[in-house]
């Protein structure tokens, strides 16, 4: 990540340099980069010269300045001899303009945090003075992908020694991280996100290491633990699946042969909220009609009868399936419900067990604890905007004063509501 600086900037009292990085306290830069086209003031010029002296590596992009601002002839000339004049300590280099973060790579200026991914991952890293505890925020960006796509893979390198936990945002869960590697300076941890999908990783400078997986071959969707045992969840595959633990110990999983059960034969019932029969009387609240479906497979409103296309509510689905499946003769421990993304909200219940809030892009929980023998029941809870209704009575709305359509002219498009993945 980059900012962009200006000789004011120079001035604040976080500016300065300690152990060569600029700013410590704040941003903590890894150096500084000038670029060939940019002015020079004499308040810059001084301060480059000061944070040279102090070990900050600094780069001339493309070349030495040689536009500067406030300066009369003679004292120009000095500046540059004094630009020059840098380019001979160790810490002060004149690359090209072009493939910058290579050349930065090649100087051994690295990231804090290194990623490698088959998609564009951004990272923000904070760090806590008094409690010496680093958090890095991690996002998948999917700008411009179909709502439910851009899915992604890879690895994320942490300049950092401090034992890695997960921060859930939507349930505030803290939990030890139950595979990484770990070397000298570097936490190295495997993730999968989904499109638009974000985490928060935090790394305990005073917590000790408890058993975790280091490397796997894959197939591994994740792990959890204590200090003396690891749950492991496996993908869904007719292969032996190797790992290798903290401790020197590997294990062998056998082949996972249970294939996915996809939960159908949902009963919907769909709480249609509309407007009253006076729209200017806000008392009277909204008219709440329901209606029944039984849906083989789950499919947005629109899709699954014309008569909601254009409708706003609550939506309460509800399915039945046995456990364990009877293919696998009682050997499987446990299992995992993956909604898949939530278009607003969601509140999933199992047999009676309300789960926590899930991650929207891609909701899935470990259900393991709450299943039984024989027949297990899901519920799950939609809440929906108004958007699709008010469709159907846009010409009649009314904002600050003037019609909705003297506004937005017309009305928003259909959209997808309720749950719309297997």
């Amino acid at each position: 990540t980059y900012e962009y600086l200006s000789p004011d900037n120079f001035a604040l009292p976080g500016a300065f340099v300690s152990n060569g990085t600029f700013a410590p306290n704040q941003q903590a830069f890894k150096a500084l980069v000038v670029r060939a086209n940019e002015t020079l003031t004499a308040p810059g010029v001084a301060k480059l010269v000061e944070y040279a002296h102090s070990k900050l590596p600094i780069i001339f992009s493309g070349g030495l300045p040689s536009n500067f601002s406030g300066y009369n002839p003679e004292a120009a000339s000095l500046a540059v001899s004094t630009i020059k004049n840098l380019t001979s300590s160790n810490n002060v280099h004149t690359v090209p303009y072009d493939n910058l973060a290579a050349t930065l790579r090649s100087l051994g200026i690295l990231p804090r945090t290194s990623v490698s991914a088959n998609r564009t991952w951004y990272t923000t890293w904070r760090h806590d003075t008094k409690t010496l505890t680093d958090y890095v925020y991690v996002y998948n960006d999917a700008a411009g992908v179909p709502f439910g796509g851009g899915i992604s893979s890879g690895t994320i390198s942490f300049e950092t020694t401090g034992t890695p936990f997960l921060y859930d945002t939507w349930s505030g869960d803290i939990s030890a991280l139950s595979i990484y590697q770990k070397s000298e300076n570097h936490v190295t941890i495997p993730l999968t996100l989904a499109g638009n999908q974000s985490v928060i990783i935090g790394f305990h400078k005073n917590s000790q290491p408890t058993l975790h997986l280091q490397n796997t071959t894959g197939g591994i969707q994740g792990a959890t633990g204590n200090a003396t045992s690891l749950t492991v969840l496996r993908s869904v595959d007719q292969e032996s699946r190797d790992i290798y633990l903290s401790n020197g110990k590997s294990v062998t999983l056998a082949p996972m042969l249970t294939p996915t059960i996809t939960l159908g034969n949902w009963t919907l019932i769909v709480e249609s909220w509309t407007a009253p029969s006076d729209l200017y009387n806000v008392e009277l609240g909204p008219k709440r009609t329901n209606q029944t479906f039984d849906l083989p497979t789950l499919l947005p409103w629109n899709q699954v009868s014309a008569s909601l296309a254009n409708v706003s509510g609550i939506g309460y689905y509800s399915t039945t399936f046995d456990w364990p499946p009877q293919a696998t003769n009682g050997t499987v421990s446990g299992a995992i419900i993956d909604v898949g993304p939530i278009v607003h909200t969601a509140r999933v219940t199992v047999n009676g067990h309300v789960l926590p809030p899930g991650e929207i892009t891609w909701a899935k929980w470990d259900i393991g604890n709450f299943l039984r023998r024989g027949q297990n029941t899901v519920e799950v809870v939609v809440s929906t905007p108004l958007g699709n209704v008010l469709r159907t009575y846009w010409d009649k709305l009314e904002t600050s004063g003037k019609l909705a359509t003297a506004v937005v002219p017309s009305p928003p498009d259909e959209a997808d509501y309720g749950l719309i993945a297997p």
